[in-house]
């Protein structure tokens, strides 16, 4: 923190937080009590929902900020004085999967993978070579990097928009 601004920025948000587990302990017991009548812990949840958007156009407007200037500055990854980092990362939209055609290819990769290309001996059992379907998709969504990875491009799946840049904070890789 070297500006006024910072600190004041950073001390701000720390009052948020107080604030809010302030409020969680507070809820937490008067939900324990029982105070509330039916009407009232709705009214609380709606009061709640609308700070879950505001937080969450907060998130959105500091993530595009934080994405053009990381574009500025040349700026890939910063770790933290926690130790977490922050990444931009890159990404597509993707929608209208073409779910039957790309697990064919899929199952048709494994099955390459199930044998020896050498000796033509089975490697995996038919149940190892369904398992193994899990690594490229989840039951919700399909794996991008996973798929790339036995040389399958996703975006002939599907339709895709615009790569957009994203910020992800995690654990240093």
């Amino acid at each position: 923190m070297t500006t006024t601004g910072q600190v004041t920025t950073n001390n701000v948000l720390g009052e948020v937080q107080k604030t809010i587990l302030s409020l969680d302990e507070n809820l937490a017991s008067r939900r324990e009590a029982e105070e509330w009548t039916v009407q009232q812990a709705c009214e609380i949840y709606e009061i709640l929902s609308n700070f879950k958007s505001q937080i969450g156009v907060l998130m959105r407007d500091h993530e595009n900020y934080l994405v053009e200037f990381m574009a500025r500055t040349d700026t890939e990854a910063v770790v933290l004085e926690s130790g977490l980092a922050v990444t931009k990362e890159y990404s597509k939209n993707r929608k209208a999967w073409k779910h039957k055609d790309l697990a064919g290819v899929v199952a048709s990769r494994i099955e390459n993978l199930a044998y020896d290309i050498d000796t033509g001996e089975r490697l995996m059992t038919t149940q190892e070579m369904i398992s193994k379907l899990l690594d490229y998709v989840q039951p919700s969504y399909w794996r991008i990097t996973s798929l790339s990875e036995i040389g399958i491009s996703a975006d002939d799946y599907c339709e895709t928009g615009d790569t957009e840049a994203k910020i992800r904070l995690g654990k240093v890789k």
